[in-house]
């Protein structure tokens, strides 16, 4: 099939456009240029290197660059991200949708290179966790030739029955205080009946360490929101697209996961943590005068009322502190929220079609996953 630079319909949608505010494009001043670097984080797709024109960049202050690829692809993508974040937009399934994609903040050009400026979405975690999922059992689309069908197909034989596949994660070790990445070669080496164990089981435990159920049930609730998106829209297929899955590694963060329960229950009841947790030597008034912090314990307890309600307030506020990062520039992405320690994403856009009826191909991974995901909890 020949190659279109552009979608049949796609551009008659309801939302109006106002391409203009998005495709004036931001040159880059040197400064900013030579603070590139490569995205840590990024686990599947193309990775970046300095002179490429392909890729994704870590800008700072929570921004990405995601190049543009050759049309038509990249129309496409950038058309949709346009379309989403329109001002305009009076779509409501578009904007629902807005939760789960990164925010995107228009394009911008350096050395005949476009790219799209979008929130880093493993901005404000410490040791972010992160996996990447590709979704559906088809991962071509309509204009694709033959020899690329036979292509897909050949690339990961089990896709079929699993309706997903990992392309790369990036595990961190909270002992060895390092981090573990696996790429596309790992993904393609699961079958059907390892990719629990080897795959997913492994993400979610952080080593050798226990299965981090606490994370596992926000991403689960998440995932089942957006099946419920995925039932009701008729708007869109997605070919090829992913779920980026991240989840907040760090022992330190952990701890206050569990202080976050609090919010759930104020009815004057403590709620015990390890007793190596700074924030439990507060609430619990210890003096730990062996490990020689008894002064800075001391002189943080003074601020901390004894009744519970205060109790559950200092918590609160030490778990917004360490979850968000400084918001000094005006400039920045939204940042995670005290309670999102762990996150799902919908991302890359290259193949999203108009279409008439429900995407069953993407949603038929996306039940896989969730039924998997239902037996890691149990």
């Amino acid at each position: 099939m020949s190659s279109k630079t552009e979608e049949p319909g796609f551009h008659q949608h309801e939302c109006p456009e106002h391409q203009e505010q998005h495709q004036s494009s931001v040159q880059i001043n040197s400064k900013m240029v030579d603070e590139w670097k490569t995205l840590t984080t990024q686990v599947g797709g193309h990775q970046f290197e300095q002179g490429d024109k392909h890729g994704m960049v870590d800008i700072g202050n929570g921004f990405v660059l995601k190049s543009l690829q050759n049309p038509p692809r990249g129309v496409r993508e950038l058309n949709f991200y346009q379309k989403v974040f329109d001002k305009e937009c009076a779509d409501a399934d578009l904007i629902e949708l807005r939760d789960f994609m990164p925010t995107f903040h228009g394009t911008v050009e350096k050395n005949g290179g476009k790219f799209l400026k979008l929130a880093n979405l493993t901005y404000g975690y410490k040791k972010p966790c992160v996996i990447d999922l590709k979704m559906g059992k088809v991962t071509y689309d309509q204009e694709a030739t033959p020899e690329k069908i036979a292509g897909e197909i050949a690339k990961y034989p089990p896709l079929t029955k699993l309706g997903f596949q990992i392309t790369g994660m990036m595990i961190y070790d909270p002992v060895t205080d390092e981090y573990e990445k696996f790429g596309k070669n790992f993904g393609k080496s699961l079958s059907e009946e390892t990719i629990i164990s080897e795959g997913l089981d492994k993400f979610f435990r952080q080593g050798k360490g226990e299965l981090r159920k606490d994370v596992v049930q926000p991403i689960l609730f998440k995932l089942k929101k957006l099946e419920s998106w995925f039932l009701k829209q008729r708007k869109y297929s997605f070919i090829a697209s992913s779920l980026f899955m991240v989840y907040e590694g760090s022992k330190v963060v952990d701890t206050i996961i569990k202080s976050a329960k609090v919010k759930n229950d104020l009815n004057h009841t403590k709620t015990e943590l390890p007793s190596d947790n700074i924030e439990s030597r507060l609430v619990e008034g210890q003096d730990d005068n062996k490990n020689g912090q008894e002064k800075s314990v001391t002189n943080q307890k003074r601020h901390i009322q004894e009744d519970d309600d205060a109790v559950a307030t200092k918590k609160l506020k030490l778990n917004d502190s360490l979850s968000k990062p400084s918001e000094q520039k005006h400039d920045l992405p939204e940042l995670q929220k005290s309670e999102d320690t762990a996150q799902v994403h919908l991302i890359d856009f290259a193949h999203a079609f108009p279409a008439t009826d429900i995407d069953s191909n993407f949603l038929f991974g996306l039940q896989k996953l969730i039924n998997i995901m239902k037996t890691l909890v149990k």
